[in-house]
């Protein structure tokens, strides 16, 4: 595989990622409305207190959490691929200009 595969590779990797932690973010809020409805309790401060309190929000805010910190570890490997994409570069250019000398 070319530095070019395993960039557009490590590029679609975190695309994939990022968009699936937007989409979960996106969705936080209607989660949560859709829980303080389904809450027990007799008014909607209630109902929203206890839906916070759920081990469901509580899964899905973790659900967010973890979606995000894989995206920025995608992000981070695309960054280190590239950046070693750039020093083999650079050597290559240091040996060539030696050469010369």
């Amino acid at each position: 595989m070319n530095w070019t595969d395993k960039v557009q590779q490590c590029w679609g990797d975190w695309l994939d990622k990022e968009n699936a932690s937007f989409a979960l973010s996106e969705t936080k809020n209607d989660v949560l409305a859709k829980m303080t409805l389904d809450a027990k309790g007799n008014s909607h401060a209630e109902k929203l207190r206890n839906a916070r309190a759920s081990d469901a929000w509580s899964m899905h805010q973790s659900a967010i959490s973890e979606a995000r910190n894989a995206a920025l570890r995608a992000k981070a490997n695309l960054e280190i691929m590239k950046m070693r994409r750039e020093d083999e570069l650079n050597r290559e250019w240091t040996r060539r200009a030696q050469m010369k000398l």
